[in-house]
């Protein structure tokens, strides 16, 4: 739900954020977004001090 393309790009054309839950369903994509999250030393959503 609320996961088209052009949903998302209105959403980010109006100043806003989005995340979609991704299950194992979709292994490649897991995947490559636990990959991603691993490259990076401390990731954090919260703001920095």
């Amino acid at each position: 739900m609320f996961c088209q393309r052009d949903i998302c790009e209105q959403l980010v054309d109006s100043g806003g954020d989005y995340f979609f839950t991704v299950k194992e369903n979709q292994p490649t994509l897991l995947k490559e977004i636990k990959l991603a999250f691993a490259e990076t030393e401390g990731f954090s959503p919260l703001p920095t001090a």
